[in-house]
């Protein structure tokens, strides 16, 4: 009788790193790149490149290998993808990324357009840097973590810092709402934190000893 039942499709996985996972994959990634190259546990400094823009920017994988300066724009604190998955977007750089851009704008090579590259001046092939990112996840205590996860992570604290589903839809490149619809319980989570946060605000200044005003 099961033969003709339909199987219904697993929810895909979706893992989100904490602050302290955070934290622990920016110490592997600075340990490594503090070793000689060539030496045992040393990280490229392009790998280590790549997996931060991946996690601060939500980018995609291919987006991020094939980055070129042009692409670049510090002034307006944005990166300009002209042939994205879903066509042409802009995607806002925070602080932090444009720290990261001013490092790797040190190691710019003048024949050579690409933000991270491989020794012969190439972009780095994906099959690089997901092997490198298998010992990176398991030095940082991050089993089972995929390099697509960082994307998914960094969708999830923009939602938890208050950006509307729309807007981080925007960001990461999605060209339908249902694909940023998987976010809406975080969306939703965060909203009950900021619920929680006013109504304690509010009752504090009706407590004795609480703030006026």
């Amino acid at each position: 009788p099961t033969t003709y039942v339909r199987k219904f499709r697993e929810r895909s996985r979706e893992r989100f790193l904490s602050p302290a996972e955070r934290r622990r994959l920016e110490e592997v990634l600075r340990r490594g790149e503090a070793l000689s190259p060539g030496s045992p546990g040393n990280i490229d400094w392009g790998i280590a490149a790549a997996i931060r823009l991946l996690a601060l920017t939500g980018m995609r994988r291919s987006e991020v290998l094939g980055l070129e300066w042009s692409m670049v724009d510090t002034r307006l604190r944005c990166i300009r993808l002209p042939d994205s998955k879903t066509g042409q977007r802009v995607v806002p750089l925070g602080t932090p990324v444009l720290r990261l851009l001013e490092k790797l704008e040190q190691r710019r090579e003048p024949l050579c357009p690409y933000v991270i590259y491989s020794r012969n001046r190439t972009p780095l092939h994906a099959t690089t840097i997901g092997k490198s990112w298998q010992r990176i996840r398991d030095l940082a205590g991050l089993a089972k973590v995929r390099l697509h996860d960082l994307r998914h992570s960094a969708a999830s604290d923009a939602i938890m810092s208050g950006v509307p589903l729309a807007v981080v839809g925007k960001i990461l490149g999605h060209s339908q709402p249902q694909t940023t619809a998987r976010y809406a319980h975080i969306s939703d989570s965060a909203l009950a934190q900021a619920v929680e946060r006013m109504s304690l605000s509010i009752a504090a200044c009706g407590e004795p000893g609480g703030s006026k005003g």
